[in-house]
């Protein structure tokens, strides 16, 4: 009897240790994580399209965020977004006579404080909501026309930035590299994908 207790509080203590272990959460307090994305659509590329003008060669957004975890689900960091457009090619003389080609270009860049919570508490599955605000700068130029690669900026704004993200999902392949998706709304775009990485 006494042997069959032993073991019967063994297998127990197995069962127990396995659940705890197959429960550990990605996010946890004093964790570290990378992300590097591409989301889309492009703005500086709509706004083009909504122009009219359309074609032309677009990059981005690229997003980069850092993120820390405060206490266990909750990660707090900063996150860079980069993205931008350039117009269909034009022809024309310069006053030498000279025949130049130019193209109209936009970008977007913009830096933001992240908040984000992290619903699950697997060790591979990692479901979050979160939103970052800052501050963003729009700028339009003329890229080219004093040689390839030159850019002549014509107008730059800024202003508050913002990204809400309803829905997002990352999957660990090992302890340190995963992947990641989301939807939202912002400077962001409507969808991203990239990896991930945690230290």
């Amino acid at each position: 009897m006494k042997k069959t207790n032993l073991k019967l509080a063994f297998i127990i203590s197995i069962i127990i240790g396995s659940t705890f272990s197959s429960n550990a959460q990605v996010v946890t307090e004093g964790s570290k994580q990378i992300y590097l994305g591409l989301g889309w659509p492009n703005i500086p590329g709509l706004v083009y399209t909504t122009l009219g003008s359309g074609g032309g060669s677009s990059f981005g957004p690229i997003c980069a965020s850092f993120q820390y975890g405060i206490k266990d689900k909750i990660t707090v960091g900063g996150t860079l977004n980069y993205s931008s457009a350039n117009s269909p090619s034009f022809s024309g003389e310069d006053i030498n006579g000279n025949t130049t080609s130019y193209s109209l270009k936009l970008s977007l860049i913009t830096i933001m404080a992240t908040g984000t919570y992290h619903y699950s508490n697997s060790d591979k599955a990692d479901f979050y909501s979160g939103i970052s605000l800052g501050y963003g700068i729009a700028s339009a130029g003329i890229d080219g026309n004093k040689g390839v690669g030159t850019t002549i900026t014509v107008a730059e704004v800024g202003g508050a930035a913002y990204h809400i993200t309803p829905i997002g999902f990352r999957y660990m392949f090992s302890d340190n590299i995963g992947a990641y998706t989301e939807l939202g709304y912002g400077w962001n775009g409507l969808a991203q994908i990239g990896l991930s990485a945690k230290f």
